[in-house]
């Protein structure tokens, strides 16, 4: 894939935040490389410190969390979307969060510091780090009140409004975990749904 082809791809998820001329992604482009990553992969353990931005350019990606017996899914992500733990990135401390591949991936990923580089060499530097820290602070306070204020079964629609191949993609557990159900409430939902 071409230098080119690249800021493209991190220019289409980024300009859902901020529209940012094409060129100015070329140096991020550059600094990085694309990987194809294994169904069930970790890309960063829990209690590691994040060093890695990574952009799917095709494939799925969960957010784990390890509570007592079993893991909590916080974030289902697809094509275009940013996968990381982005609160280690941020404070480049580790933290519990687990990043694993739901399926065969390919990620355009580079590292903390060349991200900081391009950051500190572009004139949007300082617009890029505060437009992705409010878009993930948004997006996380949705998610959070769809939790408080919807049912399982709103949640699940929205969550197949999104993805509509999300059942083929993530295995079941995750699945129910992220929308805050059982395994079987999911199954139930399924039937209701046919």
């Amino acid at each position: 894939m071409t230098t080119l082809e690249i800021s493209k791809i991190i220019k289409r998820s980024f300009d859902q935040y901020l529209e940012v001329p094409l060129k100015e992604w070329s140096f991020l482009a550059q600094s990085g490389c694309i990987k194809t990553i294994k169904k069930e992969t970790i890309i960063k353990k829990a209690n590691k410190t994040e060093k890695s931005l990574n952009l799917i350019i095709s494939g799925s990606v969960c957010i784990l969390i390890w509570n007592e017996n079993n893991f909590i899914c916080t974030d289902l992500l697809f094509d275009d979307e940013f996968a990381f733990d982005y609160l280690s990135f941020l404070t480049q401390k580790p933290t519990l969060y687990e990043v694993r591949t739901m399926e065969d991936t390919e990620i355009f990923t580079t590292s903390y510091s060349d991200f900081v580089n391009f950051t500190a060499q572009s004139s949007y530097g300082d617009k890029i780090w505060r437009y992705a820290t409010q878009a993930l602070y948004i997006d996380k306070h949705y998610q959070q009140l769809q939790l408080l204020t919807m049912t399982a079964t709103q949640r699940y629609k929205l969550a197949l409004d999104h993805q509509g191949n999300l059942m083929q993609r993530i295995p079941q557990k995750y699945i129910a975990s992220y929308l805050g159900i059982t395994q079987q409430s999911l199954s139930r939902m399924r039937s209701n749904k046919k």
